[in-house]
């Protein structure tokens, strides 16, 4: 999979916590949604986890260009927002799901794998 956050403790923790659960690899982290369009691009990963808010290209720009640069990847988007602030709009642009940041390791891994249709 491939990390997109601006906030480079955020990737970090993600990235230790998914990775412990054995059955995850990350294989690219970008701090903003070009730099995660050229990963995904480049490595094809099975998922991208995506933050909304990131200077330049926001998250809401960023799905589109994912999926064009890497179809067959999901994009599942993290938020500190409720989900009630952008689900339906990630959701529309293509995105297979909508998380809220400061949720436990063990759930966002089994979000993941059940969206990335790997449970």
């Amino acid at each position: 999979m491939v990390l997109a956050d601006d906030a480079e403790d955020i990737r970090l923790m993600l990235r230790l916590s998914l990775e412990r659960e054995g059955d995850m690899a990350v294989v690219g982290e970008a701090a903003d949604g070009a730099g995660a369009v050229d990963l995904a691009g480049r490595h094809r990963p099975d998922v991208v986890i995506l933050d909304l808010n990131m200077p330049g290209m926001d998250g809401r720009a960023t799905i589109p260009a994912l999926l064009a640069a890497s179809p067959g990847t999901k994009v599942v988007v993290m938020s500190g927002h409720d989900h009630t602030y952008a689900e339906s709009d990630v959701l529309a642009l293509g995105a297979v799901g909508y998380l809220e940041k400061g949720g436990s390791a063990a759930h966002t891994a089994d979000v993941i794998r059940r969206l990335a249709n790997r449970s």
